[in-house]
């Protein structure tokens, strides 16, 4: 139920490359949803479950540069158009689903053209059951981009993303059911000449039913991942230590326990707390961190929707005297996940022929590129879309 992209512009990377290399060209966020859109009105498509959405939207952000003083803020409008297409099938090979799904937006802003983005993703998945208990075998995998067409500088915010998991979900007592999920990942900025992450990653978690409507869900997720930037480490006595940056390269490993709840009935809500512990060779990379999401929506008078949802955390980094030293985080990829803290509130209302208008608005507090140093912004955006069918994000 979040949307498939978030509604505020992208946080800016001050990881400088040694050199720019030459521009690729810019990504059109509409072209994957047009190739699936056709593919949607092929005779082979014929058996398939199709669904797409259309939506063009305006709204304003009042910190576009995330600024740390309130007075060095800049804000500006800007419109979006998005597309998204799907199609699902759920009778292969007798009782296996498979689906693929494309996704796209330009974002363009009324002054600050150098802050346009365009971003697109693809994702497919096929479901097979097992046995006769119940039991699962899911394969997922994905590609995004985002590219700031405008932008020739050094920073770091044109991007490739790839991702592939296989999950299986077993029943496992008398009433749970058991979650194992394998996944790995590669990110790509465009402008650094390496690759700059990678890694893996093993969550197994348990849900059962706890009362009516209830169920409760706890997992530990056990994640490796490695940085093509060298680290940055202390070198040298107390008083005299300086900064010395790799080899070696840098190497993360997290630990995240997470233990949630989900009600389902009139109301769907679902709240989650998590604890995360990573450490690292490279300072200012190993912390602890807590943290408590939530998403909520429920039907209104009117046929209204309405929607919170967001999440609210604390890190405490676990470096000795990281106050002696000023360290920028490395470039980062934000597109489609959470903020360190926001609380957004959605209010949506279908009209006729399949057509939708949708209003959001939401407060963020973010950790800026210098560690430990936060900037806050609210961003709201009224959007009218048309919709065929279900999308459902499969």
């Amino acid at each position: 139920m979040r949307p498939a992209f978030s509604p505020r512009p992208a946080r800016r990377s001050a990881r400088l490359s040694a050199g720019s290399r030459p521009g690729r060209a810019p990504h059109t966020g509409a072209l994957p949803v047009l190739l699936l859109t056709l593919a949607l009105g092929s005779p082979a498509a014929a058996a398939w479950e199709s669904a797409c959405r259309l939506q063009s939207s305006f709204g304003d952000d009042n910190n576009v540069r995330e600024a740390l003083a309130k007075n060095e803020r800049l804000s500006d409008s800007y419109f979006r158009l998005l597309g998204e297409a799907e199609l699902s099938r759920d009778d292969l090979m007798g009782r296996a689903r498979a689906g693929i799904a494309a996704r796209g937006f330009r974002e363009d802003y009324r002054e600050l053209s150098e802050e346009r983005r365009r971003q697109a993703e693809l994702r497919g998945a096929f479901e097979l059951p097992l046995g006769a208990r119940g039991t699962d075998l899911r394969f997922e995998s994905g590609w995004s981009t985002r590219v700031y067409p405008a932008i020739a500088d050094s920073a770091s915010r044109d991007f490739d993303r790839v991702w592939g998991s296989v999950a299986v979900d077993t029943p496992f007592g008398p009433r749970g059911t058991l979650h194992t999920s394998l996944r790995s990942f590669a990110l790509d900025f465009e402008q650094t000449g390496f690759r700059d992450q990678w890694g893996s990653g093993l969550d197994i978690s348990y849900e059962q039913p706890v009362a009516r409507h209830l169920s409760a869900r706890v997992g530990l997720e056990l994640t490796g991942t490695r940085h093509g930037r060298d680290s940055i480490q202390w070198d040298g006595p107390p008083g005299e230590r300086t900064l010395v940056v790799g080899p070696p390269r840098q190497r993360d490993s997290l630990r995240h326990l997470h233990l949630g709840l989900r009600w389902v009935h009139g109301v769907v809500a679902r709240v989650q707390y998590g604890f995360r512990a990573q450490n690292s060779n490279s300072l200012g990379s190993s912390l602890h961190r807590h943290e408590v999401r939530w998403l909520v929506a429920a039907s209104a008078p009117q046929r209204f929707t309405l929607q919170c949802y967001g999440n609210l955390e604390t890190t405490d980094y676990t470096d000795r005297n990281l106050d002696e030293v000023y360290i920028f985080r490395g470039g980062e990829e934000v597109e489609a996940r959470d903020d360190n803290n926001q609380v957004v509130l959605g209010l949506s209302r279908p009209l006729r022929h399949g057509f939708r208008i949708e209003a959001r608005h939401g407060w963020y507090e973010n950790e800026s590129l210098l560690i430990g140093s936060y900037y806050r912004k609210s961003v709201w955006t009224v959007g009218l879309g048309w919709e065929q069918g279900h999308p459902s994000v499969f």
